[in-house]
């Protein structure tokens, strides 16, 4: 792991006051869990992310104490204020020269506070825990989901007849998007699709086979957002739209390595866009 990283204002590596001295909980798997996990749907019964618990981070920064004692003073300061527990969410936690991050809220803080230390190196030891135990890319990457054919000539009609397939007879050709996770675990993605649509759409993973369905119209300037990490779907991102859900049908992952991704219009092919965005997941640094 590369020493650079940060944290709620704190910043730490070459060229900056905290250095990184020592952290653990970031080169090794995360805990395996038998029976039960802290994580919201994974009961830990099953292989894949399932199986794993949260994990702790903790690290050691180092940083000279002035003689005067007035950087040590605002040091100390800021390493408290950014370690202030938080209540209803997580931050993200770079590490790996920023490179890469983990959702955590903060634990523990041995902050120095003797002044007694002026004139030497002190050190302040952090405690992290993240309740999603996977390590991610810092940057989200974003791609365009294509959509095949043209007005007028939907992928699918309504109601399927069994069984279904990935091509129905007639239509255009299938435009798809290879989308390459880096990772060593499966990646849930999001997407979020403009209209208009007919009245509904399918998500395809064709490498995993798996399929998401929504029955659901969106008018020229309508969108939905679908996240297949929380398992929800959400109109102008706020409401509530997990109704229009066609069973049978379900939120999918991405293995490491390449996904061939599709989108398929239901009814009548119209100008609907659509975008998925995703972070290859590590299970170590």
């Amino acid at each position: 792991m590369q020493p650079g990283g940060s944290y709620n204002g704190l910043t730490w590596g070459p060229g900056q006051t905290l250095h990184l001295s020592d952290a653990t909980g970031l080169s090794a798997t995360p805990p395996r869990a038998s029976n039960d996990t802290d994580r919201l749907g994974g009961h830990g019964t099953h292989l894949g992310r399932d199986v794993y618990r949260g994990r702790v981070v903790t690290l050691v920064l180092g940083f000279w104490a002035d003689q005067a004692g007035d950087d040590f003073a605002a040091i100390s300061r800021n390493i408290d204020a950014a370690m202030q527990i938080l209540q209803d969410d997580v931050l993200p936690l770079y590490v790996d020269d920023s490179t890469k991050l983990l959702w955590v809220r903060p634990v523990a803080a041995d902050i120095p506070q003797d002044w007694t230390v002026r004139g030497r190196v002190c050190q302040a030891t952090l405690q992290f825990r993240a309740g999603d135990p996977f390590i991610y890319d810092a940057v989200e990457t974003a791609a365009p989901i294509p959509i095949a054919g043209g007005p007028g000539r939907g992928n699918w009609t309504f109601p399927w007849v069994f069984p279904w397939t990935f091509q129905p007879a007639g239509t255009p050709p299938q435009v798809n998007s290879l989308i390459f996770n880096s990772g060593t675990i499966d990646i849930a993605p999001r997407f979020r699709i403009a209209g208009p649509v007919d009245q509904g759409f399918v998500l395809l993973n064709v490498t995993t086979s798996a399929a998401l369905r929504v029955m659901m119209s969106l008018g020229p300037t309508d969108w939905l957002d679908v996240d297949m990490a929380t398992e929800r779907v959400l109109f102008q991102g706020v409401a509530e739209r997990n109704d229009t859900i066609v069973p049978g049908t379900d939120f999918w992952t991405m293995p490491p390595g390449e996904n061939t991704v599709r989108m398929e219009l239901i009814g009548a092919n119209t100008t609907a866009t659509a975008e998925i965005f995703y972070r290859s997941a590590y299970t170590a640094v």
